[in-house]
């Protein structure tokens, strides 16, 4: 090269280093007109394309100097970043390990790897290159600022906190390692701390949205509702087209007990994100708390659920039933909540009390909630088979673990519940697939084979032709309930001490629409001297109170007659509190189910009225099954009567009060042995109906 190329390089560098793209560009091309066999020229040439956001040129460039100096580590790297932002991912990979193999001691090189392995959401592979990145430059604080992003993003949260630390040390106004240092200590627990970080993040980057996002998430985990809403509100005013802002907003105030805001918002976020799968699914789910939603509707919506994100997923290979007669049966579980949860009443049969000469049983957790003191998951991953954490696993790496573990039926107790892993169920990683316990309706999945229920939560001909699954309904009962915790004694019916009759529901407020609240109205009407306890944990939050206090107010009904509580940190307490209520009634049309079994298991009778649909008739399965038909109306009169009569009977409440755990114990519902054996026949009888004949 000569000097008077070497001086206009020189000069180029110059220019590039200061920002000034455009000169150095110029530059850089008539250094290559004048010796087209000038690598660096075409390699920073390339590399500034890169930067100026045009990767499909910086592609060639750099392939030219690579042609010319094959030799040189930092082209390769500089080349797998463009191939990296031409979506050629694989091509970027060889490039970056070809830059490793070339000198395997180049930060550089991992750096690039971590980051291209990242976008692809392989983050176990790009957290091995990015620790061995800050190993060989320990200083970099670029290294770690990665290395902390893609723990966050793997959800290893407590690993991300000293290598985020190390970058904000250099970096202290970087606003997405302050969301990322939030999102970590929210993950460990530190939600004040997490919720100062996003508050530093928002003022260092005010139309950051994610800070906004993250802080109003763990506000609604809270039940910091209103705060929640003016943070999204905010949010929204920066950015109206979010999806997931709209989402999070439906979410606060589906809670508050306002569905119709919610719905609106739900529609709006599904719209503009379309591609967000958990946005759907709570669509789906907040579809179930309103009473003027056509159960067609709620079909369509699940069958659309499955249409925009299961539908295309690319299944593993077919494989059949395998013969079991001279083997046990492999059963896996899928759930977000093998733990402190109100699913977790109802597992015994499943995880702790099978039948071990003939199943063995995997659990796969996708728990993103478990305190280190959670004892329950403990006890779940000591009683079975196999315990497999995949709540970092990508769904084509959890779908293999199954299908390496060879599991003949794989359930879903999730639904589209939080945190379901419903796009993994359709890989069909297993033969047969069933849903059940976690989600009151279809999943929608045509992967799905099965849906577990029984008859009277989904009478025959009411409900198959909107399920897509083949109903599969177990005889008495599709449930079995044992408490996880110390359980307190029955205490005698408050009103034998206050001399008036307490009405009670420890349902969330989400259940509480205008129709549920009218006909405990008519309730307090009709039944003049009683009172009302509301519990649910949103009840802290004035505006989820207000609205209710608002409609009875409307009703001429007066607040003294009104009690709100919020949740307790022990369930043991909050069973105790049962003994402030006399009698306990079941929203409509979403019954209640743990709460409905916990309040008999305190002694408390449940009224409900039985609907149509799999929602509105779990609470007459439920009090079927322990001989109570007669708490079950048919109609909104009925309702009233069976309350307003029941509330007269002091004698009648005590002696329901006084025999009904007794008589749960003994009923299909706390019959927890013979519930194991009625699954376990059920599992085999569908193995063997499937089995194809040789």
């Amino acid at each position: 090269m000569s000097s008077y190329s070497q001086n206009r390089l020189k000069r180029a560098m110059e220019l590039h280093r200061a920002g000034k793209l455009p000169e150095a560009e110029a530059l850089y091309r008539s250094v290559i007109a004048a010796d087209p066999n000038v690598a660096e020229a075409w390699q920073l040439l390339g590399l500034l394309h890169t930067q100026s956001s045009r990767p499909s040129e910086a592609v060639e460039f750099l392939r030219r100097a690579i042609a010319l100096n094959p030799h040189a580590a930092h082209y390769y790297v500089n080349y797998a970043n463009a191939l990296r932002l031409t979506q050629q991912h694989d091509a970027a990979i060889a490039a970056a390990r070809k830059a490793i193999d070339l000198r395997p001691t180049l930060p550089s090189g991992y750096n690039i790897l971590g980051v291209i392995y990242r976008d692809q959401q392989e983050l176990e592979k790009a957290i091995t290159a990015f620790e061995r990145a800050v190993q060989l430059a320990p200083d970099s604080p670029d290294g770690w600022a990665n290395l902390g992003l893609v723990f966050v993003s793997a959800d290893r949260f407590s690993e991300a906190i000293r290598p985020l630390q190390r970058a904000l040390s250099t970096f202290a106004n970087h606003a997405e390692l302050h969301h990322a240092m939030g999102r970590a200590l929210g993950g460990m627990g530190e939600q004040e701390l997490a919720l100062a970080e996003f508050e530093q993040a928002r003022t260092l980057e005010p139309a950051m949205m994610e800070a906004y996002q993250s802080a109003a998430v763990i506000l609604i985990y809270q039940r910091r509702l209103t705060e929640a809403i003016e943070l999204l509100r905010n949010a929204l005013q920066i950015n109206p087209e979010n999806g997931v802002t709209h989402a999070n907003l439906a979410n606060a105030l589906n809670d508050q007990g306002y569905s119709d805001a919610a719905a609106v918002e739900y529609d709006k976020a599904v719209t503009l994100s379309p591609d967000v799968d958990w946005i759907a699914s709570a669509r789906c789910i907040a579809c179930h708390y309103r009473a003027d939603v056509d159960p067609k509707e709620i079909f369509w919506r699940h069958r659309e659920w499955n249409r925009l994100h299961a539908e295309k997923v690319e299944q593993l290979p077919g494989i059949a039933p395998r013969t079991f007669t001279d083997r046990k049966l492999r059963i896996g579980y899928v759930s977000p909540d093998f733990r402190r949860h109100a699913v977790a009443f109802f597992l015994s049969p499943l995880v702790t009390d099978f039948d071990r000469e003939a199943l063995d049983v995997f659990c796969y957790s996708n728990s993103r909630k478990r305190s280190p003191d959670d004892e329950h998951t403990d006890l779940i991953r000591s009683g079975v088979t196999g315990w497999r954490d995949i709540a970092t696993m990508s769904d084509d790496a959890g779908a293999q673990l199954i299908r390496d573990d060879q599991i003949d039926i794989l359930v879903d107790l999730a639904g589209h519940t939080a945190f379901n892993r419903l796009r993994l169920f359709a890989r069909k990683p297993a033969p047969i697939q069933m849903t059940y316990l976690g989600y009151p309706n279809t999943t929608g999945m045509p992967a799905i084979d099965y849906r577990i229920t029984d008859a009277f939560a989904d009478p025959p001909g009411i409900s198959d032709e909107l399920n897509v699954e083949k109903l599969l309904r177990l005889e008495d009962c599709a449930w079995c309930y044992r408490p996880i915790v110390q359980s307190p004694q029955v205490q005698p019916p408050p009103s034998q001490q206050n001399g008036f009759i307490t009405f009670g529901s420890f349902n969330v407020a989400a259940k509480l629409n205008e129709r549920t609240l009218h006909l405990w109205a008519d309730v307090l009407e009709r039944v003049p001297s009683s009172r009302f306890v509301f519990k649910a944990g949103v009840l802290n939050d004035a505006n989820a109170r207000k609205r209710i206090t608002n409609f009875f107010a409307s009703r001429k009904i007066h607040g003294d007659r009104i009690q709100f509580q919020s949740a307790f940190a022990s369930l043991t307490d909050h069973l105790a509190y049962y003994s402030h209520v006399d009698i306990a009634l079941d929203p409509f049309p979403y019954n209640g189910t743990t709460t409905t079994c916990d309040a008999m298991w305190m002694g408390v009778p449940v009224i409900t009225l039985a609907g149509n649909t799999h929602v509105s008739r779990v609470g007459c399965s439920l009090l079927h099954a322990v001989g109570l038909d007669e708490m079950v109306a048919d109609s909104s009169q009925q309702y009233l009567d069976i309350a307003a009569a029941l509330a007269e009977d002091g004698e009648r409440l005590k002696q329901i009060r006084g025999g009904l755990r007794d008589r749960m114990i003994r009923s299909p519902l706390g019959d927890v042995e013979s519930f194991a054996k009625k699954l376990r026949d059920v599992y085999r009888a569908m193995m063997e109906k499937n089995i194809k004949p040789h």
